[in-house]
């Protein structure tokens, strides 16, 4: 049996590397926090878009065992589309990625010759990414997120934000989240840090007046109702 293409492999890696990570650290109770996001997406675009053209024009010598990776690798690249949409909230991250289910699609069109499978993939791009258009048009068009306080605990330990999430026409929340400032693993490019605890939400504008305080280390009062951070 021929040995995978290690460009179709690579290929594959880098897209389910970020998700992939996203999903262990959730279920340890950690999230990704990328550095330098929008930087690192143009950059990560174009190795992956080279790698696809490289690909692309070794198409003769592609094995075929390969076919099935880069037949998975569209679809993943659409629900990526989302993923860092989501996660970054950056209109230069989602267009990198976008970019880069673009490139995917036409290696895939070019490389998998089965055309069973390749109509499959194809299928399920186009269902997946449809609605990204539209879904990315509400996220930036509609709806801010705005720190609007940040009080530390006094030793340091957690740091309760304030944030004013405007959704426009459709009114809007106030958050109250609890980050725990010393559980993070730096992993250079990245960290992953534990998820924020949200202790409170109420009404839009709600922030205007709040009266947030530390009443002791792990006990953070929001107009006058204590709560015990674990």
């Amino acid at each position: 049996m021929k040995r995978k293409d290690p460009i179709a492999v690579v290929l594959f890696a880098l897209v389910i590397f970020l998700p992939g990570l996203e999903i262990a650290a959730g279920a340890a109770g950690y999230r990704t926090v990328v550095r330098a996001y929008p930087v690192q997406a143009v950059i990560f675009g174009i190795v992956f878009c080279l790698l696809c053209c490289r690909l692309m024009a070794k198409a003769g010598e592609t094995k075929r065992s390969a076919a099935v990776l880069l037949a998975l690798m569209v679809p993943l690249t659409a629900l990526g589309l989302y993923f860092h949409m989501i996660q970054s909230r950056s209109i230069v991250v989602t267009g990198a990625a976008a970019v880069c289910a673009a490139f995917a699609l036409a290696a895939m069109l070019k490389t998998v010759k089965p055309a069973v499978l390749k109509g499959i993939s194809l299928v399920i791009f186009a269902a997946l990414v449809l609605p990204a258009w539209f879904i990315a048009l509400v996220w930036f068009g509609f709806g801010q997120n705005t720190v609007v306080n940040t009080v530390t605990s006094p030793g340091g330990t957690y740091r309760a934000v304030v944030t004013d999430s405007d959704q426009g026409a459709l009114g809007g929340d106030t958050f109250v989240d609890v980050y725990f400032e010393n559980e993070k693993i730096d992993l250079l490019l990245l960290e992953l840090e534990k998820a924020p605890l949200q202790v409170y939400t109420g009404p839009w504008g709600a922030f205007e007046g709040m009266f947030i305080y530390w009443e002791a280390e792990n006990r953070l009062v929001i107009n006058g109702s204590t709560y015990v951070i674990p």
